[in-house]
């Protein structure tokens, strides 16, 4: 039996998939009503492989009531021997005002990306199932071609996680998972952890989690890209701080001993509705929470703040190989911030040598 895809709603649950022809490329799945059992809805996913410019690229479309179809890309096989380039969107806190919820969603799916981070805080109140209709709604030209990879917020709790779990995890799992797309190694941390003793207004970090991530830092090799995700970051200076605001105590004694494992490249966060970056005790941190939510004033004049500015906003990242560098953009396409992650002497392209740097 496949495992069943999530259902995209509240009162839907996915029980089986019947393979049909040919198997390896459409399946039907059924949806029934959790309340009844009854089969309410039939989707036809149907995917097909082409060739472009030399990588594999996804074509898909599913046969339902209101029919959808889209494509996407994934990352080169890192044992390639080739290094290919991608890019990479970063935005979060979209949260409760929807119309510039939309406008930044129009702007960033512009952008020709591969994969897209979200910092988390998409909806105000997870238990309301209307916004999270309208948050997909805004967002349906964007997942449409694109994987997108979140973190939970503080506001994704109000209902203890439920929602975020249904529509974004794998029966069972935590949020804190790792993937790896290309040479970058993304761990997803959840900084509002209820077992940990988080609520909505006081972040958290377990030690089951923290043992977590440091085991699967001691398994990477030298030359792959650690990132981090998580909504509250390690850093933050809104001009006017408030309870609960601010860098996170737990994910800086986190962030702290992932570094002493392996070097933390780059530190994605939400929280505070604005961008910043900086680099304090050696963490290259991002606050990048301009989707949507009342924007707020940054405090540019902290030591260690490199940039800092309050837009509806988002960031992209360029990533070949040894090679990452990014811009901060607002939805006009503006650039706010330009920076350089990583860099080193070896062309993108077929490798002969394996090499790494930054600066």
């Amino acid at each position: 039996m496949t495992e069943p895809l999530p259902s995209p709603k509240s009162r839907l649950r996915a029980v089986y998939t019947r393979p049909v022809e040919p198997p390896a490329r459409t399946e039907d799945v059924i949806y029934q009503l959790e309340d009844t059992g009854q089969p309410v809805l039939r989707l036809r996913p149907t995917i097909r492989q082409v060739e472009d410019n030399g990588e594999s690229r996804y074509l898909y479309r599913v046969e339902a009531e209101v029919p959808a179809a889209g494509s996407f890309s994934t990352a080169a096989d890192p044992s390639a021997n080739v290094d290919r380039p991608f890019r990479v969107l970063v935005y979060g806190d979209n949260r409760s005002n929807g119309g510039d919820h939309e406008l930044l969603a129009r702007a960033a799916s512009a952008e020709p990306v591969q994969l897209a981070l979200h910092t988390g805080d998409m909806v105000v109140n997870a238990k309301d199932e209307h916004l999270w209709s309208e948050w997909f709604d805004a967002e349906r030209e964007l997942l449409s071609r694109t994987a997108l990879v979140p973190t939970v917020g503080n506001h994704e709790i109000t209902d203890r996680g439920a929602a975020y779990a249904r529509h974004f995890l794998e029966p069972g799992k935590p949020v804190w998972q790792s993937i790896d797309f290309g040479p970058v190694h993304l761990l997803v941390l959840d900084s509002f952890e209820e077992s940990a003793g988080a609520d909505p207004h006081q972040g958290g970090i377990s030690d089951a989690q923290r043992a977590w991530a440091e085991a699967d830092a001691r398994k990477l090799k030298t030359e792959q890209h650690l990132w981090l995700l998580v909504h509250q970051g390690p850093h933050s200076h809104p001009l006017r701080p408030r309870p609960g605001h601010g860098g996170s105590e737990p994910v800086r004694r986190l962030v702290a001993s992932l570094m002493r494992i392996h070097p933390v490249e780059a530190i994605w966060a939400g929280h505070e509705h604005f961008y910043e970056r900086g680099n304090i005790e050696g963490m290259r941190y991002f606050v990048v929470g301009g989707g949507g939510a009342p924007l707020e004033d940054p405090d540019a004049a902290v030591p260690g703040v490199q940039a800092a500015r309050k837009a509806l906003s988002y960031v992209v990242v360029d990533v070949c190989g040894c090679h990452v560098t990014g811009k901060a953009k607002d939805i006009f396409g503006n650039v706010l911030d330009s920076f350089t992650l990583a860099d080193c002497p070896v062309s993108c392209g077929p490798r002969t040598t394996n090499a790494s740097g930054g600066k």
